[in-house]
Formats: structure tokens, C-alpha cells, sequence
């Protein structure tokens, strides 16, 4: 839907044809699309990560590394909601004119993909302390 929006606004202003939300439509749309695809990545295990100094310890010591490392990803989430709804409550009477809508709905996006970032990363821990033999 994003992609066909965008090329459409994209062909009206080759006829001057414009849109006042041409703008804010898409923002709005991918900033949902980004923040939830970040916690469809976050359940599925699917980020990437740089461990080539990692792999070569062994594997108790890669088994302690992973826990430190999702302990210290939920305290950032958990920091990131905290302000992003912290940023709610300050930005409530800004609206995004073009749209007629609050500017909040951009930001419960951050809460929202945060909020269930951390969800999937703490399923993650305790999968990861019951069951040590998980490698991913």
C-alpha cells in the first residue's frame, strides 16, 4: 500500500498535481510498517548482529554473552518507551495538520513496536535460561 501511494503521488506531480498529505500520509504509514516490523524481527530472532569476535569464545562464554546482551536490549527498549511516552504526553495538543490527527499516532508507534520489542526479547531470555542449548 505504501509503495502504490507513494508511486501514485509520484506520477500526480509529474501532472502538478499535488496532495496536501502527500508528505505525512507516507511518514505516518512507514513509521507504523518500520517500529512493527522491528518486533516481527525481534520475535522471529531475525536481527542481525555482529559476532565474529563472539563465535571464537567458547561456548559457555558465548551462552553468558547472549544473556548479558538481550538483558541489556530490553533495558534500552524499556528506556525507549519510557521517553517515547514521556514525548506523548508532552506533544498531546500537536496534530498533524494535513491529516487532521494527532502527532501522537506517530509516536505510539515507537511505544507500541517497543513495548512489544521488549515482549518478544524477554520470551527470548527465558527461552535462552531454559534452554541453553538454543544457539540463535
Amino acid at each position: 500500500i505504501l509503495t502504490v501511494l507513494v508511486f501514485g503521488m509520484a506520477v500526480c506531480r509529474l501532472f502538478s498535481i499535488t496532495f496536501p498529505w502527500s508528505l505525512d500520509l507516507p511518514l505516518l504509514l512507514f513509521t507504523w510498517l518500520a517500529f512493527l516490523s522491528m518486533a516481527q524481527a525481534s520475535r522471529e530472532r531475525a536481527h542481525n548482529g555482529v559476532d565474529v569476535l563472539v563465535r571464537v569464545l567458547p561456548a559457555k562464554v558465548q551462552y553468558v554473552i547472549g544473556i548479558i546482551n538481550t538483558i541489556l536490549i530490553i533495558g534500552f527498549l524499556s528506556i525507549i518507551t519510557y521517553h517515547a511516552c514521556l514525548l506523548t504526553v508532552t506533544s498531546g495538543k500537536r496534530t498533524i495538520t494535513t491529516l487532521g490527527i494527532s502527532y501522537n499516532w506517530l509516536i505510539w508507534s515507537c511505544v507500541l513496536g517497543c513495548i512489544l520489542m521488549t515482549f518478544f526479547e524477554c520470551v527470548n531470555l527465558i527461552i535462552k535460561a531454559l534452554h541453553p542449548e538454543v544457539t540463535k
